[in-house]
């Protein structure tokens, strides 16, 4: 009974804050070199989602945007991924995805004082 092997170790990604959920952004990928159900691979994210902000679909490995993300509240993500062959005695293997957030200006400007208040002379000529 084979192991599932991952691609690549290390996956990255880096998105906009204001990505819409239900959005991919990768897809991870692992082989099994054994036959029939041995060879069949489901994945999972076992760590790194805790508040749940990303899905993998667990036949293709397509890792999508599950909920509305805030870089100002966590600027990236380290998820490990875990791919599961359907033997019956299941092998696994895992892998890490990184995503790094970059900002949207999403903070409108504030005034500490309002109002302001200036007085010009009338016949003031420079400013």
């Amino acid at each position: 009974d084979n192991i599932p092997v991952f691609q690549k170790i290390l996956y990255e990604v880096e998105i906009s804050e204001n990505t819409l959920s239900g959005v991919d952004l990768i897809q991870v990928t692992a082989t099994d070199l054994d036959e029939g159900a041995n060879s069949q691979i489901r994945y999972h994210i076992t760590h790194g989602n805790l508040n749940n902000d990303f899905r993998i679909d667990s036949v293709t490995g397509v890792v999508s945007v599950a909920k509305q993300l805030d870089r100002e509240a966590k600027p990236s993500y380290s998820l490990i991924v875990q791919a599961t062959d359907r033997g019956s005695s299941p092998q696994s293997a895992t892998a890490v995805v990184n995503i790094d957030l970059s900002d949207v200006n999403d903070f409108l400007p504030i005034f500490e004082l309002s109002p302001y208040t200036v007085h010009v002379q009338e016949n003031a000529q420079n400013l």
